[in-house]
């Protein structure tokens, strides 16, 4: 009789911890809509989904990429610091969006970093090309026409 007892109280015991978690599980799914609904209504957030898709973008062949990218981020933040400094607290969300943007940006400019290189290594490499043979390299997206192939005779 004192086992059953005791499995029950158990038992009544695990439904109350699930009825817990159920309730926890409500108020974290809560919590987390909040937070998604401060983030993407946050005056950064536009900034960092743009910087998040300038660094996807890294490498994409054709595209012109200047320092202009590192102005603009640098001109923004500047601009909402100001705007923000009117509010007497900076918030956490605050100070994680702005440090966000701020590593994204780094993380472009270290990813752009070898590609810029290897652009440079190429256009001397073309550089000293034409100097060598004297012909002028075309700078079109087509590559130059190949040189017919010496025929053998034998």
């Amino acid at each position: 009789m004192e086992a059953h007892r005791d499995r029950e109280t158990c038992a009544n015991v695990v439904v109350e911890e699930e009825e817990d978690d159920d309730d926890n599980n409500v108020d974290e799914s809560a919590d987390k809509d909040v937070l998604k609904r401060r983030i993407s209504t946050h005056p950064l957030f536009g900034e960092l989904v743009r910087i998040h898709l300038d660094c996807l973008k890294v490498g994409v062949v054709g595209e012109a990429r200047g320092d202009h990218y590192r102005m603009r981020n640098q001109q923004h933040i500047i601009e909402y610091n100001k705007s923000s400094r009117r509010m007497l607290h900076h918030s956490d969300l605050d100070q994680f969006m702005e440090a966000y943007c701020v590593a994204l940006s780094k993380l472009r400019d270290a990813m752009e970093e070898p590609q810029h290189e290897s652009m440079a290594f190429i256009s001397s490499m073309h550089s000293q090309l034409q100097e060598m043979t004297g012909v002028p390299i075309a700078h079109s997206d087509t590559p130059p026409p190949l040189p017919p192939r010496p025929t053998s005779s034998g």
